[in-house]
């Protein structure tokens, strides 16, 4: 028998997702961009008219802030061998904190007593719609593009955690040349108006500095300076491990991570024409 123990987790919203495809630059302006992005497009089908677009996901509703942090962790085994007893007896409450120091320390007490325990920690980001504006775009697109931003996000993209750090978090998506607005609600059919995208690399705008050990520096995985940045995403991984009796497993599940891409804004981005569900859009 497997029974679970569940740390408070602090859920981020579902999102309803608008993305507004108005111009972002005047085409007369003269200014430098304050990042230039490259890119490559690569189409399963015949390529189409398309745009590449920036979605700025923001927190409309005001009931949460920026990153948060929960933890999943999970007690069990067989019974009638007094494991229960020897956990109570021998490893007090479960820990509070959901950090390698406390929780390995906890599920080697728990192993000793002939059960198992495992805990997913995960980052979720509490948004509940976006906002996308066309950039501009210049070279032999869909073969290869390079997108000039002149300017930073708009406020309402911006998050802040508690720290009060803002910044802001965008996917690179491939939007059809004829939306004006697309309405996207995560708990439905997403609209034939996004017809393409990348899950390997995010774009941010730090409109402060963000150290490594705040919410968004644990969120992103590093530290960053203000301004722009292409960050790698690391998809969600499953970890199993042999259960210590009997036959079985018992698994552990990471949210979506992200890093620092080590050419930064020289990261040529990938970006596929492909159905919406095909990409692996990156975990909130």
């Amino acid at each position: 028998m497997i029974r679970t123990r569940h740390l408070p987790a602090h859920l981020g919203l579902a999102a309803a997702v608008a993305v507004a495809c108005s111009p972002q630059v005047d085409p007369g302006y003269s200014g430098e961009p304050l990042a230039t992005i490259r890119g490559a497009v690569t189409a399963e089908a015949s390529a189409t008219a398309a745009d590449v677009a920036v979605l700025w996901f923001s927190n409309e509703s005001g009931l949460c802030e920026g990153p948060s942090f929960n933890c999943s962790a999970g007690i069990g085994g067989p019974e009638g061998i007094g494991a229960e007893e020897c956990v109570d007896a021998n490893c007090g409450a479960s820990p509070g904190e959901c950090t390698p120091e406390a929780q390995d320390s906890y599920a080697a007490c728990v192993a000793a007593c002939g059960w198992v325990w495992s805990y997913s920690p995960a980052f979720e980001l509490c948004v509940d719609s976006a906002a996308g504006e066309r950039v501009s775009v210049s070279g032999e697109f869909p073969a290869a593009f390079t997108l000039d931003l002149y300017q930073p996000p708009p406020e309402s993209a911006l998050l802040v955690d508690a720290d009060g750090l803002r910044v802001a978090y965008g996917w690179f998506i491939v939007a059809a040349s004829d939306a004006e607005t697309i309405a996207l609600d995560l708990n439905e059919a997403p609209p034939s108006s996004i017809i393409g995208g990348t899950g390997g690399h995010v774009l941010i705008y730090a409109a402060d500095p963000v150290p490594a050990d705040s919410s968004w520096g644990r969120f992103l995985g590093g530290a960053y300076e203000p301004g722009f940045h292409i960050l790698e995403v690391i998809p969600a991984e499953t970890t199993c491990k042999p259960l210590p009796w009997g036959n079985g497993t018992y698994c552990s599940t990471t949210s979506t991570r992200y890093a620092p891409s080590p050419d930064d804004l020289d990261t040529e981005i990938g970006v596929i024409l492909t159905a919406f569900d095909k990409i692996p859009w990156p975990g909130l």
